[in-house]
């Protein structure tokens, strides 16, 4: 894409600092753009199954959903029907089975997210902008 697109194209989004999975946009800052991406690598942004150490269910707030995840259309088709996208708060519990597998519900059901998968999965503890 040349940078005459990226100008245009950041000059017609509100507040282009991510995509709509959650993900930093780099070099921004080179076309113009606002600073961004250092508040999605602080603030206790992990990854599901590390969001429950300790803890055999949490309530959470999605951040990201990472770029090897949005591969697995089957998968990302589920979690869009529940709602599962960054901004939404979901309730997240150890399955007992297999190692870090995870169960993610809201209030249009849940589903078990495999381990692989749960890994690019990045949320915060509710409360915690």
């Amino acid at each position: 894409m040349s940078d005459r697109v990226e100008r245009k194209l950041l000059s017609m989004l509100v507040d282009p600092r991510e995509s709509p999975y959650g993900n930093p946009i780099p070099g921004l800052e080179e076309l113009g753009g606002p600073a961004g991406g250092d508040e999605f690598r602080a603030g206790g942004v992990v990854a599901l199954p590390d969001a429950l150490q300790g803890a055999s269910a949490a309530d959470l707030l999605v951040r990201r959903l990472g770029e090897p995840l949005q591969t697995d259309l089957e998968l990302m088709g589920e979690l869009s029907r529940l709602g599962v996208r960054p901004g939404r708060k979901v309730r997240a519990q150890r399955t007992g089975g297999p190692a870090d597998a995870v169960r993610v519900g809201t209030a249009e059901g849940s589903l078990v997210v495999p381990a692989p998968a749960a890994h690019h999965v990045f949320v915060v503890p509710v409360g915690v902008s």
